[in-house]
């Protein structure tokens, strides 16, 4: 039997069966066709957030008016990381999340600089602490917290500790000052309750941070575990820095501990007073933690770390030689620069790459002969498979003239990249 076919090339007679086969390879090419995995607004929904990811927030809310298929994705990216240190851009975004609150759960990164350092003579008028509760109130759905300059937390000022209490999705926490001179002051225990609430919580970083009293660790235990632990000028007792890391046995991948012993504002004000004849009290004692309940703490604290930074004076040379051999997959180390050794890298891993070097304030430890000898010992320390050192003058770190050429040149004799920085407190 056949039949009839009609074609763009006429007309032809056809068998039945060939007929059949004919319409089976039709229907295969249009599913194809229509297959949602193969069609172009498919594809466009895959690849517009990867070109969405490289926009600047202007180009992102231009995108926003496009196609009602654009908006989700492109108000995704567009409120997704939030920095602001200026009231009229942060006025802006708070009146978009207040008026739309589908927009809230999209930041996921807030970044607050209280009372931002300027030059400007006439600076505009900076983000307060009462615009931060404010803030923090409407972004409840928060990854990413960074605040700086908050000065207290805790005490008579409620507003922020019960504000960050409802980030129950909190993973990361960074709290940092731009003076050097003025040391943070934070309740501890608040603190403490605060990193109990939040469930997911893995990361904390303080820099310029010191707390008001040392009696709160006694009864408390942090029940976060923290795979990341930075604490830059943070000045911590032993049962401090105990508690912090007291449930991250199994967890902890990265810890810099970079004390600098700077003496807050107040111990000047106590000299000049004194020269006035209207003598103050002079501040307490800074907080410093031990070579012993380091080495003792961190053995068991750190056998999965891949980058571990010790900038402590009171840390000794056998303390951490114990505290190396502890840490199998190590890949970068940093020490301060006056504790490198022969006896020290010998027990590095095999895994280390990367070497930092921290030229600390002077003391009665870090001076400038003590330097002078260290940059003398890099000429001969055994490197092992380090391929790269990074110097850190570290705020107002001890360096004598010509220091970095006799670094530079040491390295370069042993094929090492080396490379000079500077950190400071506003950094």
């Amino acid at each position: 039997m056949y039949a009839k076919v009609f074609s763009l090339r006429g007309a032809g007679w056809c068998s039945y069966g060939n007929l059949r086969q004919l319409k089976v390879r039709r229907l295969q090419r249009s599913a194809r066709r229509t297959d949602p995995r193969h069609t172009v607004p498919a594809l466009v929904a895959d690849v517009l957030p990867l070109i969405f990811a490289e926009l600047a927030d202007a180009d992102l809310a231009c995108c926003c008016l496009v196609t009602k298929r654009w908006t989700p994705l492109a108000q995704k990216e567009l409120y997704r990381d939030q920095s602001f240190g200026w009231f009229t851009h942060f006025h802006s975004f708070e009146d978009a999340i207040r008026r739309h609150s589908h927009l809230r759960p999209l930041v996921e990164s807030l970044e607050l600089h209280l009372n931002p350092a300027t030059q400007d003579p006439d600076p505009p008028r900076p983000v307060q602490g009462s615009e931060l509760v404010s803030i923090l109130r409407l972004t409840t759905h928060l990854k990413h917290l960074s605040i700086g300059n908050l000065v207290k937390l805790g005490g008579e000022d409620e507003g922020v500790e019960e504000a960050m209490a409802n980030l129950t999705c909190l993973r990361s926490l960074y709290l940092w000052t731009n003076n050097a001179g003025e040391i943070n002051s934070y309740d501890g225990a608040v603190l403490a309750s605060l990193i109990d609430r939040w469930k997911d919580f893995s990361a904390l970083k303080l820099k310029g941070m010191a707390f008001k009293t040392h009696d709160w660790t006694a009864t408390t235990i942090c029940k976060a575990q923290l795979t990341s632990v930075d604490l830059f000028g943070a000045l911590f007792t032993d049962d401090e820095l105990g508690w912090l890391l007291s449930s991250s046995a199994d967890s902890l991948t990265t810890l810099r501990h970079i004390e600098i012993p700077v003496r807050p504002l107040s111990s000047l004000l106590a000299g000049f007073a004194g020269l006035f004849g209207r003598p103050r009290s002079p501040p307490p004692p800074l907080p410093r933690i031990s070579s012993t309940f380091l080495q003792s703490t961190l053995v068991t604290k750190i056998q999965h770390a891949h980058e571990l930074s010790l900038g402590i004076e009171s840390l000794t040379r056998e303390a951490l030689a114990t505290i190396l051999e502890a840490t199998p997959s190590l890949r970068s180390l940093g020490i301060f620069f006056t504790a490198l050794s022969n006896d020290v890298l010998v027990h590095a891993s095999s895994t280390l790459t990367t070497l930092r070097l921290y030229q600390l304030p002077k003391s009665e430890i870090v001076d400038e002969n003590a330097t002078r000898d260290a940059v003398k010992l890099l000429e001969t320390c055994a490197l092992g498979e380090i391929e790269r050192i990074v110097v850190w003058c570290v705020y107002t770190g001890s360096r004598y003239a010509g220091m970095e050429e006799e670094t530079a040149a040491s390295c370069a004799r042993r094929e090492v990249e080396v490379v000079f920085r500077r950190r400071y407190f506003h950094e």
